[in-house]
This record gives C-alpha cells, structure tokens and sequence, in this order.
C-alpha cells in the first residue's frame, strides 16, 4: 500500500525580498503532526514560497513515502508547477526548475488551501522570517505608507532589536504539540482566529522589561460592483476624514469562512448585500503597533461581489464616507498599490466574463 503525506506549505519575505522564512505542517499517517520551519536569509516572497515546496518534496522523498499532496497559497505559483513556469527572474526560475524535478520524481499534486485554516503554517513561516538568518543581516523594513494598516498607530518596524524574541528552528514531531523544550507555538497557543491573533510566547525577558511580540491577523473583503447605465461601478469607503478611500474589508471572526467574513464586512462598512463570485487575490504586509509593542503580520483576502441589494442596512460608522465609482476612476480614488492590483485583477475577470 502506497505511503502518502499531506504538507501544508507557506514562504514569506518581511520586506520582499527580505528576511524570509518558510513553514511546513505535514500530515503523517502514523506519527500525527509535524511541524517544520526555517529561516532562508534574504529571498523574496515568492523565492520563499518555492523554498518552501522545495523542502517539502525533499522531506517527502527522504522519509521514504510514494505520494504527497501539497497545499499552497498561491494558484499562479500552481499553474506554473504543473504547466509551464511564470516566473522571469533567474533565481526563481531555478528554483522552479528544481520544484519541477522533484515533484516528478514521486506522485506529487499540488492544491490550494481549501477548508484547512492555515493559521498554523503562517505562524511557523512568520516567525521564521522574524529570526535573524545565520549567515546574512536582517533586512530592514521601509516605512511605506501603501503598507500600513490603517486600523494601528502606525510606527517604522525597528530594522534590528535585541529584546525581540527570536525563535530557533526546529522539527516537532509529538502530534502537532510542541515539545516542552521547543518555542515554535501550535495553533491553539498561537490563537486560531483574526479576532484573537497569534502571538509569540512570553511578553517579559529575564530583566523584566516589556519584550517585542509578533502576531497574524487575516482579514477578508470585496471589490463590490454594480451595472449602472453601460458603465460598471465599484464601491469604496473613505477613512481618515474622506483623505484615504479603500475597498471594504475587515477582520474574520472566530469560526468564520474568508467569504462570509467579506460579505458580513461589505454589509456592515457599506450598508450593501453583495455575494461572491469568485476569490481574486490575498495581499500581505506587516504594520508594527507602539501601544502593545507587536508586530502584525496582515493577509487580506479579496473577492470580486456582485451587490445585490444596495442600502440594507446603515453603515456601521468606520468609515466616514461610501460612495459609487466608475471603474476606473476608482483605480484612480484608491490609496493602497497593493489594492489598486486588486482592482485591476478584478477588471480582467470582469472582461473574461463579459461583464465590461
């Protein structure tokens, strides 16, 4: 009988590229949960990403097993393994080369994360990408405004602090708990919902003082559209006095879907009931907030959502403004690049869908 594995595979990159750090959550048949995680040094997101398939292939083939199904983030990055590659620059392209090879050398599918909430595997990435890399100086963070989150005082993320907790690498292998020795924190410790974000074990050092803490919030959120006339609408809400418009979203609550969260958020930011017609994209990025000294690793997911019935409800307030754009002159109102991209992926399901 054929020995198969399930690995839940995560890279991230602190300033991409940057400090970069890789997760595993595998699956074994007999021995329950193993966690794997690693810091790379300097290596963009999607470099991380590759890494991170990469060990787990390697991980796959040396523990002796048939078949492995890995689940990832990213279904470009999945296109790009089975078909042909996407990638241009030549690091990462010899990455992918490699990813290839090694997935053809056993009976290897690649999925995405479907019910499976990757708290866990994120957790062991992040924490990874905030250790300092062996051979190689932690990348600093810029201050880029298009980056912040704008629910966080926000301050410039200290590029190297002694008092921040680093936390080695390691393999667990005692049914997904941690051994009493080890650092790397489970999904219970580590908080399962954006209501309640992960956090690094201990807040105080050995002298007492306040210790830098590292947390995940996932949150979820639309590009809400609507016909109006030949032209096609999109809504967004103003924060900071109507000086910074963005598209809706918020945080998931404990036990709630990436889609439901969106449609709640839509309703409760905007007043309108919209319904999802497909996943667009995730953002990521990380703010830093003073009043609890913790570093917040943020992954947003985007749907594209029809409305279907404007004027529900009143807005609940966050926003001091919602209003009604042209398509592109939404792109144009926008304040955040990373949504701006959402925006435009957005416009080409619409075409492919003969919507615009």
């Amino acid at each position: 009988m054929a020995k198969q594995l399930t690995i839940h595979t995560c890279g991230t990159a602190r300033n991409n590229p940057g400090s970069a750090g890789i997760g595993l959550v595998i699956e074994t048949p007999k021995n329950g949960q193993i966690l794997i995680s690693e810091n790379i040094g300097i290596a963009s997101t999607q470099q991380a990403q590759y890494q991170a398939v990469i060990m787990a292939l390697l991980w796959t083939i040396e523990h002796k097993y048939d078949k492995v199904n890995i689940y990832l983030d990213n279904a470009k990055m999945i296109r790009s393994l089975l078909h042909n590659p996407t990638v241009t620059d030549l690091d990462t392209l010899g990455l992918h080369k490699r990813a290839r090879r090694l997935a053809r050398s056993i009976n290897t599918t690649f999925s995405l994360y479907d019910g499976f909430e990757p708290h866990k595997v994120m957790t062991l990435a992040l924490e990874a990408s905030l250790r300092e890399s062996p051979d190689k100086p932690e990348a600093k963070t810029s201050d880029d405004s298009s980056r912040e989150d704008e629910q966080a005082p926000y301050a410039p993320l200290p590029s190297k602090n002694p008092s921040t907790e680093r936390l080695s690498s390691q393999v667990t292998d005692n049914g997904g708990q941690p051994a009493p020795s080890a650092q790397t924190k489970s999904s219970a410790d580590a908080g399962g919902t954006d209501s309640t974000p992960a956090t690094s074990s201990g807040q105080h050092s050995s002298t007492g003082q306040l210790k830098d803490r590292h947390a995940i919030q996932q949150s979820a959120g639309g590009v809400v559209y609507r016909g109006k006339g030949d032209k096609l609408q999109v809504c967004l809400i103003a924060k900071k006095n109507g000086t910074l418009w963005a598209l809706p979203k918020g945080r998931i609550r404990s036990g709630e879907t990436w889609e439901a969260a969106a449609v709640r958020e839509v309703l409760e930011e905007t007043g309108h009931l919209a319904t999802i017609a497909e996943r667009i994209d995730q953002i990521e990025y990380y703010f830093y907030w003073r009043d609890n000294r913790t570093l917040y690793y943020k992954l947003v997911t985007f749907f594209l959502m029809p409305v279907i019935q404007e004027n529900v409800s009143l807005p609940d307030g966050e926003a001091s403004a919602v209003a009604w754009f042209d398509i592109n002159d939404a792109w144009q109102k926008l304040y955040y690049q990373s949504e701006k991209s959402i925006l435009q992926q957005a416009k080409r399901s619409l075409r492919a869908a003969n919507i615009i």
